[in-house]
Order: structure tokens, then sequence, then C-alpha cells
């Protein structure tokens, strides 16, 4: 029998912990991972991002953090961009060091992807984080089958647009080890 693994949770997976107290905001225990039902992972973080974020943003963490990383996520700082940590689930606004769940692995609904003003990619098209952005974008991406080869990545289920607009689109999510 497995031990250790939290059965019971205080959050739904769109609840946010509002409170800036630390105690009072992180109700699962910042880094916690959560499997559900159908084998989609999600992670318990705090946001330390300067500002707000909002369902569907893509988030990282950052090196400074060092062994702490994965408990805390950001946007893809200039100068830290880290490693790609997942997709926010909020339900609302996560405040600066609030708390919630983001998806970090299986597919999502709601990935904010960055539509290329030219052609339009393709389902199966891998994704990459922006610098100082809350989303993924194929321009500049790498194909999964060549070096170097990231373990964490956005792959894209549907086919975008060509309006150079972030939109909500269909995503697997592979964030996770």
């Amino acid at each position: 029998m497995i031990t250790g693994l939290k059965l019971a949770w205080e959050t739904e997976l769109t609840d946010v912990g509002k409170s800036t107290d630390r105690q009072a905001g992180d109700l699962e225990g910042v880094g916690r991972i959560r499997v559900d039902a159908d084998g989609k992972v999600y992670r318990w973080v705090q946001n330390k991002h300067s500002a707000v974020l909002d369902a569907g943003d893509v988030v990282f963490h950052t090196y400074s953090d060092l062994l702490d990383a994965e408990k805390y996520v950001r946007d893809g700082l200039t100068a830290d961009l880290g490693y790609m940590a997942g997709v926010v689930m909020a339900g609302e606004d996560v405040a600066v060091d609030g708390f919630c769940w983001i998806q970090i692995h299986g597919p999502h609904d709601g990935v904010d992807v960055l539509e290329p003003g030219s052609s339009a990619p393709v389902a199966g098209a891998t994704l990459n984080g922006v610098t100082a952005q809350l989303y993924v974008t194929t321009v500049g991406a790498v194909a999964m089958n060549t070096a170097p080869k990231n373990i964490r990545y956005i792959e894209l289920l549907t086919v975008t647009g060509t309006t150079s607009a972030v939109v909500k689109t269909d995503c697997f999510i592979q964030c996770w080890r």
C-alpha cells in the first residue's frame, strides 16, 4: 500500500488561496501533486509573478528559486526563463503571492496560445514559452524529434488561426518530470 498520498483535498481545481497570509492561503501544501481519475496531473503553487494570473496562463518555474522552484510560478522572466511549469486552472484571478492549481500533465481545452501572423500551425506542433509572457507559441519552436529535446512542452491538439492574437485552444500539457 502506498502511504503519504493525500486523498482528501481542501480545494477544487479552480479554487484560489486568496490570503497573503501564507497559512490561510496555502490550503493544500505548496508544491503538492494531485492526480485525478482521468490521469491529469496538477500542482498547488504560489504566484510569485508581478501581476495576477488567470485561467489558461502558461507559467514557469525559475532557476533563482533553487530547490523550491517547483513551489512557485512566474511568467518567463527575461533573465530567468527557467522551465515551463504548466497552465493555471483558477476560476478567478490569482493575486500576487496567492495560491492556485496548475495543470502539469494531460489534455486541456483552455491554454493561452499566441497565433502567428503568417501560416497557421498544425495539430501536433510543439509550443514554446515566450519571455515575459503568459502564453505559448509555435514561433521559433524546435520540432520534437530534433535536439535539444525538451521533456517539458505543450503540444497543439487543434489548428489555430493567423490573427497574431492570444487565443484559448486545445493542447496537451507535458510539464511533469
